[in-house]
Parts: structure tokens; C-alpha cells; sequence
């Protein structure tokens, strides 16, 4: 039960450091559009993440904590 926050921590880690390194790639090979619409879809991405994580970290304590009768 306490892998799934773990492999969830490690998951929202890999794609954050991906959307970093994608924005990092395009600023260093353009200029000032193509950057400016990758680090939008970047913030996306990470609330998108952010969303997901915290409600499969909610589904995983409540299925832990529920009591089977």
C-alpha cells in the first residue's frame, strides 16, 4: 500500500523533468514564440499532474483506510 504514493511521487517527477528538458531543448533552438507556447502547455501539463496525483493519492488512502464489512 505504500508503493502506489511512491510510484505516484516518481511518475509526477519523470513528467515534470521531461516537460522541463522539452522547454529547455526549444528555448535554446528558437527564439521568443515557440518557447512562450511550449512553457504554456508546460503549466498545463503540471496542474494537469498536480490534479491527477492528488486524486489517485486520495483513492489509494480512502481504498486503505476503508473498512470491509
Amino acid at each position: 500500500l505504500f508503493i502506489r504514493p511512491l510510484s505516484l511521487t516518481v511518475r509526477l517527477y519523470g513528467n515534470m523533468f521531461a516537460g522541463e528538458q522539452v522547454t529547455l531543448v526549444f528555448m535554446s533552438l528558437t527564439k521568443l514564440v515557440v518557447p512562450v507556447i511550449f512553457m504554456g502547455l508546460h503549466v498545463f501539463v503540471a496542474f494537469l499532474q498536480a490534479y491527477i496525483f492528488t486524486l489517485l493519492t486520495m483513492i489509494y488512502v480512502a481504498s486503505a483506510t476503508s473498512h470491509e464489512h
